[in-house]
């Protein structure tokens, strides 16, 4: 049964429920599907739906692409947005060069339907979200790792396991 799957920038938990603790007034006044912080990543490449037996060369070939001399990486967050579809999400003016570095390197496993033409690397925050004020927020991320997860449907919605850790 084929995995999805994608590399990821996890943000660290104690972060993450910063980023969660500031956006409680706005999770309070409206109704969405709200992310759970523990969910919280940047998103580097999408590989979709993969067959499990693909991944040991998954792993294989990206430690050999990979350069992991970038991190830490650090990320000033401090923009929120919407894409279209009602996805509320959180973003920084400047994109670091190593996030974009990564992301080249791995666009190889991106599948050609899964392509975008800009890398917008962003936290997913919400879904299904009208537009809304959220509140002012100025954080420096510090990512110390890429991973490779699967997306595992639960009861209470998905939760991402990583597979593979570089960093």
């Amino acid at each position: 049964m084929p995995e999805r799957l994608f590399f990821a920038l996890p943000v660290e938990r104690e972060q993450a429920q910063h980023i969660g603790q500031a956006l409680e007034p706005v999770r309070e006044s409206i109704d969405a599907r709200w992310i759970p912080p523990e969910n919280y990543h940047v998103t580097i490449a999408f590989l979709g739906a993969t067959p499990e037996s693909m991944i040991p060369d998954i792993i294989r070939y990206a430690s050999e692409q990979l350069d992991i001399g970038v991190f830490p990486i650090r990320w000033s967050v401090n923009q929120f947005s919407h894409f279209r579809g009602g996805v509320l999400y959180l973003s920084g003016y400047q994109v670091p060069s190593a996030m974009t570095r990564l992301a080249s390197e791995l666009s190889f496993f991106v599948p050609l339907h899964e392509r975008h033409a800009n890398f917008i690397p962003h936290i997913t925050l919400a879904r299904d979200a009208p537009h809304v004020d959220a509140p002012a927020l100025d954080l420096t991320l510090n990512f110390n790792r890429l991973c490779l997860f699967r997306s595992v449907p639960s009861g209470t919605g998905v939760r991402y396991e990583p597979l593979h850790s570089w960093g």
